[in-house]
């Protein structure tokens, strides 16, 4: 800033002309910190200052016993069975036609005993109801009519209904 000695001259607190730069840089580098005590003495102010809101003051304690409104009450389990069975048989979504399911013949009880490796070649040992032991190789079919996909040490992979499963060997 330029010297300019009608400014000086005419300061309302009658700083002196060595002061003055002084008091100035001292506003300029603490103008943050100065802007910020400013703002958060004024909101001070304002919240002391602003009225308490209706309903938000101290409510005197209630003498009275808590308890549910009458309407509302605890549905015991008969009731609970007849709104189960009133939502049954209203048929909320329409008519449901059970799916025909494909008739699933018996199939001998089966477990899969273990696996056999032969030279590069894996097979399943199946213990079979009323029957000997099987052994079966990849691309052969389980009691089930699942064929086997792949042989592994400790799992089997089969397809059933079109989609690869994955049997646990060591699971009992």
């Amino acid at each position: 800033m330029p010297y300019n000695a009608a400014f000086y001259a005419a300061s309302p607190l009658g700083w002196t002309e060595a002061q003055l730069p002084d008091t100035v840089q001292f506003l300029v580098d603490h103008i943050v910190t100065i802007t910020l005590a400013i703002i958060g003495i004024a909101a001070v102010l304002i919240w002391v200052n602003s009225p308490t809101p209706a309903g938000l003051g101290s409510a005197a304690p209630s003498r009275e016993e808590w308890r549910l409104p009458s309407a509302i009450k605890a549905a015991t389990e008969t009731e609970t069975e007849k709104r189960v069975q009133t939502l049954s048989t209203r048929n909320l979504w329409g008519t449901v036609t059970a799916a025909a399911l494909p008739e699933i013949p018996h199939d001998p009880a089966w477990r899969i005993a273990g696996v056999i490796t032969v030279g590069a070649e894996r097979q399943v040992v199946l213990n079979i109801e009323n029957r000997p032991v099987e052994l079966l190789k990849v691309g052969g079919k389980l009691p089930g009519g699942s064929q086997i996909l792949s042989i592994g040490n400790d799992r089997l992979c089969v397809l059933v209904n079109g989609q690869r499963r994955e049997l646990d060997i060591r699971q009992r």
